[in-house]
């Protein structure tokens, strides 16, 4: 069973939450009440709850404050105690009096259930994967604070209940929901030593930083999953494990770093677009393998052994606007055809541009190369649309890609006001700008030049 198509689901830190309480609310289920998940206590609680079996009515004798119409929309959670009941979160449809009221689903089975636990209304505690299972098309949880929320398991969601026209969203935010928050402003996701989160297709995730060191800390579904406003960061000692797997999705304004392994690790045959994203200090920016490929637009690849790298040959990769600073290999093809490599910077690698034999299929235009030891290899010989000029980065080493306005990267021409050319960026690129005080003090730097 599932909730309903509007349900809005509330993770909290403060104060009287606990994943004992309704969390929920619905406000498009016929005569919606009043949103009680989004305050920290529970509005109404019970323990002599009961529900003869074969039906959804549930009453109690002595809830501590009357049922009342205003309940309708709210999540009603069964809890430790009492008899025979399925203890979930079930969803207020209907009030009859002030002791009886309807569920969307039966909470017993085959025998009736006596003296329930439950409390109606207030935010959830942490984040768990029985909630995400009962999400449905349309549904969101939103996680609020620039807290840290340690999981108390993985989220790994097995029901596949959303769509391309109705994902499920899991968004987190600082205040308000729907503030976008940026930088610490975030909501933490703990994952620790054992757990991750695994989503299904067309599900989203934004707006959250996440830590761990077990296998991937996020991994999207199989297709339409979108990543956006994350950073990940991977601890682990292990030389596989990677921050974020997107599976074929889309990676978004994210900012990851796996120590020992890959920022981000592409495994399913399909193509991955990774957007204004920063990867950097871990062994492999981007890895695509099991024929899992990439396509890349204005994103960073910094400090890295090897930038971008695809171990089974890619069909029609598109590397476009990227800057590419300082490691061993900074792309490296694996037999990639009809690609197109335009618009980036490579600076500071010993190898530039690579394949694992010659292929003069790919288009290799308008990049700027500049101290690295090669240029390029087995791709053919670059046309002189291509620069070998410093593209005079602000201060690289220190993360700040920015360049003055003498560059010779830069295309009078280009419309660079998508990402800001003073002040505050208005896209997560190069660094985590809300990271880095002295970012955004001049244009965002690629190769786009005529």
């Amino acid at each position: 069973m599932s909730f309903h198509s509007g349900t809005q689901v509330e993770y909290s830190t403060a104060s009287g939450t606990t994943n004992n309480n309704g969390g929920i609310f619905s406000s498009t289920i016929t005569n919606a009440g009043t949103d009680y998940s989004q305050q920290a206590t529970a509005q109404v609680t019970g323990t002599d709850g009961a529900c003869t079996t074969g039906t959804s009515t549930f009453t109690s004798a002595s809830p501590s404050a009357s049922f009342t119409s205003a309940l309708i929309g709210n999540g009603l959670t069964l809890s430790t105690g009492g008899s025979n009941f399925t203890l979930s979160t079930y969803q207020i449809t209907a009030v009859s009096d002030g002791n009886t009221l309807t569920l969307d689903r039966s909470p017993v089975g085959g025998s009736s259930g006596t003296g329930g636990v439950y409390k109606i209304g207030g935010a959830f505690a942490v984040p768990i994967d029985a909630h995400k299972e009962l999400l449905v098309g349309g549904n969101r949880a939103w996680v609020k604070g620039a807290v840290n929320f340690t999981l108390l398991a993985s989220i790994s969601v097995s029901a596949n209940n959303a769509t391309f026209a109705a994902p499920i969203i899991i968004s987190g935010y600082n205040t308000t929901r729907g503030d976008n928050p940026t930088g610490a402003n975030r909501p933490t996701l703990v994952c620790g030593t054992s757990y991750v989160v695994t989503l299904q297709s067309f599900w989203h995730i934004e707006n959250f930083i996440m830590t761990g060191d077990a296998s991937s800390i996020l991994t999207l579904g199989s297709a339409g999953g979108i990543a956006r406003n994350i950073k990940s960061t991977n601890s682990s000692g292990t030389t596989t494990r990677s921050a974020i797997n997107p599976k074929g999705g889309v990676v978004i304004e994210c900012e990851a770093v796996s120590t020992n392994g890959y920022a981000i690790a592409n495994d399913t045959n399909a193509l991955a677009l990774l957007l204004y994203t920063y990867m950097h200090d871990s062994v492999t920016g981007a890895q695509g393998s099991s024929f899992g490929r990439f396509s890349a637009h204005k994103c960073v690849f910094d400090t890295l052994t090897t930038g971008l790298l695809q171990t089974s040959a890619p069909v029609r990769t598109t590397i476009t606007d990227c800057d590419f600073y300082n490691g061993t290999t900074a792309l490296s093809l694996a037999g990639a055809t009809d690609g197109v490599i335009d618009g980036n910077i490579f600076h500071s690698w010993t190898t530039a541009i690579t394949d694992t034999s010659t292929n003069l299929s790919n288009v290799i235009k308008r990049n700027s190369f500049y101290n690295n030891t090669t240029n390029a290899e087995n791709v053919g010989t670059l046309d002189s649309s291509n620069l070998t000029s410093d593209p005079s980065f602000t201060d690289a080493p220190n993360k700040d890609f920015t360049v003055g306005s003498s560059s010779p990267v830069l295309n009078a021409g280009f419309d660079f006001t998508e990402l800001g050319l003073v002040g505050a960026y208005k896209n997560n690129i190069g660094i985590d700008q809300d990271d880095n005080a002295s970012g955004g003090s001049a244009t965002w730097a690629h190769a786009s030049f005529g």
